[in-house]
């Protein structure tokens, strides 16, 4: 794949800012939860909709910071109906993710819900002490029939060795536009990518039924850019037409793809793999592309008068589709959240490939974009 002509070249991929010094973490936790519940707690009125979740015990892997798990984890407080919430995390101590774990907890309280809610910020392990603290906190909450929910994001965004380069449109924090040039991922790397995100995501569940803590329902997150096989594909004139997804994060979601069909329809195993769209989330500016492709999307959407769901509403309508599943095991396996994007993705792919830095160019990228809806 060639560089795209007259685009600044960067090599690697985005970097993870360090916080500013005088960063209130805590402000802005409040701030992301209060913005939750404002948008949440009306959806969840809905009683037919989220009645399966009483009484049930919650796992929620990756539930802290501006993201899906958070999001998943105020809905559940809210409701007040879950007879335990349990939150993995691994986040830096000065971080909005770090903040809102300990939010959660005076949350529960001011709730006056009669939630257990627990956390633990020492990552997600199916051995070692992390994971015999994990198990102590289930068996603290007499959980049994857990709902596991997995949004954990950790991959390495980049080219397997002996594949051709990639290079990737984004724009800058000035709406400037430039390209990527993605960087060759170690052995180590690509190990870790399938790892964390695939391998150990499907393997928690197995673990913990092995110490007699029964699992109901697995829950993983997803992206239909995983689905697109021909862009991985050197050979195809749709090499690597989903940047990142096309050369490495697609292969954590393989993992995951292959264990949902394996086991669906059997007695063994009740697993989901729900699609989503794109959402304003804290991994999204670390792919390279990301921002591009979350502005370029919104904007068309805004063109289209298609309203732009929030992560937030995003989370209740997932515990909607988890519902039908716990109720049903014969139900979608792979749902799609993501089917208002539909029909604007493949525009959205064409503009990514013709977007420009040319202020007379009817592509001009300042004019395609949009902020997005959170």
């Amino acid at each position: 794949m060639l560089p795209y002509p007259g685009l600044p070249v960067l090599e690697g991929g985005p970097a993870i800012a360090r916080p500013p010094r005088d960063a209130t973490f805590l402000s802005e936790g409040h701030r992301l939860i209060k913005k939750n519940l404002a948008i949440q707690t009306p959806l969840l009125a809905d009683k037919s909709r989220v009645a399966w979740m009483s009484g049930r015990h919650f796992l929620v892997a990756g539930g802290t910071g501006p993201g899906l798990g958070a999001a998943y984890v105020t809905a559940l407080l809210a409701s007040g109906l879950p007879a335990s919430v349990t939150v993995v995390s691994r986040d830096l101590r000065q971080s909005v993710g770090h903040a809102t774990g300990e939010l959660f907890l005076k949350l529960t309280e001011e709730l006056g819900r009669k939630v257990k809610f627990s956390w633990t910020n020492d990552g997600l392990s199916f051995e070692g002490p992390a994971f015999e603290g994990l198990v102590a906190m289930l068996r603290d909450a007499r959980a049994a029939d857990v709902v596991y929910l997995n949004t954990v994001a950790a991959a390495n965004s980049g080219v397997l060795p002996g594949m051709p380069d990639v290079y990737t449109k984004d724009i800058n924090d000035s709406g400037e536009l430039f390209q990527w040039k993605l960087p060759v991922l170690t052995d180590k790397q690509v190990t870790a990518t399938r790892f964390i995100m695939g391998d150990l995501a499907v393997a928690l569940p197995v673990a913990l039924r092995k110490l007699g803590i029964d699992v109901s329902c697995e829950v993983y997150a997803d992206w239909r850019g995983s689905l697109d096989r021909d862009s991985r594909d050197p050979d195809s004139i749709h090499y690597a037409r989903q940047g990142a997804y096309s050369t490495s994060l697609y292969l954590p979601k393989d993992v995951v793809h292959s264990a949902v069909a394996e086991h669906y329809g059997t007695s063994s195993r009740r697993m989901v793999d729900i699609f989503f769209p794109v959402m304003n989330t804290r991994a999204l500016p670390l792919i390279p592309g990301g921002r591009l492709m979350n502005g370029l999307i919104s904007g068309l959407l805004e063109r289209a008068k298609v309203r732009q769901k929030s992560v937030a509403e995003l989370a209740v309508n997932a515990l909607y589709v988890i519902g039908d599943a716990i109720n049903d095991r014969l139900s979608n396996p792979f749902p799609r959240l993501d089917d208002y994007e539909l029909p604007i993705d493949l525009w959205a792919l064409e503009l990514q490939r013709l977007v420009s830095a040319d202020p007379t160019d009817p592509f001009y990228v300042r004019r395609w974009l949009s902020s997005g809806s959170d």
